[in-house]
């Protein structure tokens, strides 16, 4: 097996320490005790159905903008729309996915980290005692 060179397992241990860090970063955003509101936030804006109204021509004439959160519930997909005085739901969806893009993050770190520790410990294993120099 091919050794690592002390500088280059020097290099891969401080990637390691610091993909590390991030991890451990990443982790503790779970432990927060502020809620998380499950959905998408989005902007919408809509169209009120009264016959007369400007809104039936479309486009920028819509009513709104109005704050919901896309929620797929059940095997459907629905719409929480927010009262202004709900607008702490739209910051709970957003930590919500925050989270979500979080723990993707910490899979892909965790398989990094999984793929250095066993470069560093191949280019740590000796297969054979004459090998063996000390430093």
């Amino acid at each position: 097996m091919k050794k690592l060179s002390p500088q280059h397992l020097s290099q891969k241990r401080q990637e390691f320490s610091s993909k590390l860090q991030l991890l451990k970063r990443l982790y503790q955003g779970v432990c927060s005790d502020e809620f998380l509101f499950h959905g998408q936030p989005g902007t919408v804006y809509r169209k009120c159905g009264k016959p007369q109204c400007k809104c039936r021509e479309g486009g920028d004439k819509r009513h709104g903008p109005y704050q919901i959160i896309r929620v797929f519930r059940d095997k459907k997909n629905t719409q929480v729309t927010l009262k202004p005085d709900e607008m702490h739901f739209l910051e709970m969806a957003k930590r919500y996915q925050r989270q979500v893009k979080d723990r993707k993050r910490i899979v892909e770190l965790q398989k990094e980290l999984l793929s250095m520790f066993d470069e560093i410990m191949k280019g740590r294993t000796l297969w054979d005692k004459k090998d063996y120099k000390e430093r």
